[in-house]
């Protein structure tokens, strides 16, 4: 496929008109599995004629689908020992910026070739180390601990082989810390030896963090800098854009914004898309649905929907001007695996679907469904206008319901021919017969599983709550836990170590206990609930009571 130097990336909502993004550095943000970053990063990627590489950092991750990956690629790394590189290792192991450690990391990096080297001067260092500089080396041997296992684990690799299209690299069984080992390292090995390739870096706020170091910050910068007249490019892929770097912000040319539910992330979104009389709503943002995205470059503006790399022109063209349902589409054209199903089994009603007349089977498919429901409206209906007719008395307590054939011989059962109402003879029925002909239609109504939904008794019992009050401040743990409550962060279970990342994330990071003690203090409140036995915790919201959360005055 010839390489080009615009990508087409989908159609204008509402007029279905072509748009194009020029090629650069590009960030695509947004809810995950809400927005569709995948989807639209698999798309480009194949569009763009261009080979890239990606990673898999997450077990059960699915980055991207099967179908379109070319390779799979063991993990490469390239080993360095320069102080620069060390320092970036420890400050991503220890999450915070290292500022007088310095020097001490400078002695034991002479010299050295490999990590394992540094391992070796710092234990000669420690033999007649004291106070504080045993104390710092002490600390350095720690971290370099947590890696130098993991570095002996992975797979012996001189080069990296990057074929066409989509290359994918799992390193979902390492940690976070040899994770950036590895991407640092194809990061530089693009830099090095590579042409017209995109590398594409997940979670772009724990690998290029603002206000610290780390392997893949110095790596991504170069690239960053330097890699377009190669024509190497770096894609970020992140849910939001909450702690990355400014210097990857900056760099990056296009912005590509899916759906964003909280609040501040809303206003993050806003911040980077170019002021105007068509700049959207903060309504309009959180209201984005699956494949729909704010694009930004240079100084257009545009809301599209994506084009999935399987979906044809036309097909995406009728989408984007609300003619067909793209769940349609994705049921009956996405490869195997491609989409969850089950989100093509949650269209509430038909009636908002066109299909075009070129495709008659979904045309089929969409009457036989239209008049199949107005079936059922229609049997609800009646029997509902039936109900409402007679007048109820309640049954002799040992008086068990009969068929309505036995109780009334020239009745039809309902339900055994879809389309007939149930006919009642009010002649042949006395009083007694129409009692027990209620109860009747109430046994059949039970047993339907289709007028099961309709018809029920709900026995409420009325209890008198009491409601705690949380003010979202981050300026104290618990406002800033209360605030990752209110912005739907335990809609997933959530272990103590998670919150404290997410916490640290955002800028208020404290120690561990800490951060349990505040959790259970919440859960105590209401707020959460809590699975599993100490030490092995999880977390979850209680729905009722996010509305509980305000801003702090």
């Amino acid at each position: 496929m010839k390489l080009a130097t615009t990508i087409r990336i989908g159609y204008e909502l509402s007029t279905g008109a072509a748009v194009d993004i020029p090629l650069g550095h590009l960030a695509v943000t947004g809810q995950t599995q809400q927005s569709g970053k995948t989807t639209t990063l698999e798309a480009l990627v194949y569009r763009s004629g261009r080979r890239a590489i990606a990673f898999r950092t997450k077990r059960a991750e699915s980055c991207f689908g099967s179908h379109a990956v070319r390779s799979n690629l063991p993990p490469y790394f390239a080993e360095r020992a320069d102080w620069q590189f060390v320092q970036a290792i420890l400050e991503a192991t220890l999450r915070e910026k290292l500022r007088f450690e310095r020097g001490w990391i400078m002695r034991v990096s002479k010299g050295a070739q490999t990590l394992r080297d540094v391992r070796d001067n710092i234990t000669e260092a420690l033999k007649t180390a004291k106070g504080l500089n045993a104390d710092i080396y002490w600390r350095l041997a720690e971290y370099l601990d947590i890696v130098l296992p993991q570095i002996d684990r992975l797979p012996a690799t001189d080069e990296l082989r990057i074929g066409d299209g989509i290359n994918v690299m799992d390193v979902s069984d390492y940690s976070s810390e040899m994770q950036a080992l590895v991407i640092r390292s194809v990061l530089q090995w693009v830099h090095d030896n590579e042409n017209n390739v995109i590398v594409v870096i997940p979670e772009a706020w724990e690998f290029i963090p603002e206000g610290r170091g780390g392997p893949v910050k110095l790596a991504a910068e170069h690239l960053i800098r330097k890699g377009a007249a190669a024509g190497n490019y770096v894609w970020l892929d992140s849910q939001d854009l909450a702690g990355v770097d400014a210097v990857a912000r900056k760099a990056i040319s296009v912005w590509v914004m899916g759906v964003q539910r909280a609040d501040l992330e809303v206003k993050r979104v806003l911040a980077h898309l170019p002021k105007g009389a068509a700049t959207p709503k903060a309504a309009e943002i959180m209201q984005l649905g699956l494949g729909e995205f704010f694009v930004s470059y240079g100084r257009e503006l545009k809301k599209v929907y994506v084009q999935p790399a399987w979906m044809e022109p036309v097909q995406a063209t009728q989408v984007a001007v609300g003619h067909i349902n793209p769940r349609f589409l994705a049921a009956k054209l996405a490869p195997q695996g491609y989409v969850d199903q089950r989100l093509c089994e949650q269209q509430t009603s038909l009636k908002t679907v066109a299909v075009g007349k070129e495709d008659p089977v979904w045309e089929e498919r969409y009457r036989e469904e239209k008049e199949r429901a107005d079936g059922l409206q229609r049997r609800l209906e009646t029997v509902e206008a039936e109900l409402k007719r007679l007048k109820v008395a309640p049954a002799p307590a040992n008086d068990s319901p009969r068929s309505v054939q036995e109780m009334v011989p020239n009745a039809r059962v309902y339900g055994s021919e879809p389309e007939t109402a149930l006919p009642v003879s009010s002649g042949d029925a006395t009083t007694d017969h129409v009692d027990q002909l209620y109860s009747a239609v109430r046994a059949r109504l039970l047993q339907d599983p289709v007028l099961m939904k309709l018809v029920q008794e709900r026995n409420e019992i009325e209890v008198t709550v009491r409601r705690n009050v949380i003010a979202m401040d981050s300026g104290t743990l618990r406002g800033a836990i209360a605030g990752l409550v209110a912005r739907h962060f335990f809609a997933e279970q959530r272990g103590a170590s998670e919150v404290k990342r997410e916490l640290e994330r955002r800028g208020s990071g404290s120690a561990l206990p800490n951060v349990c003690k505040e959790l259970d203090r919440i859960t105590e409140m209401g707020f959460l609930y809590v699975e599993g036995a100490k030490g092995g915790r999880k977390y979850i919201e209680v729905p009722d009571m996010k509305v509980n959360i305000v801003e702090a005055a």
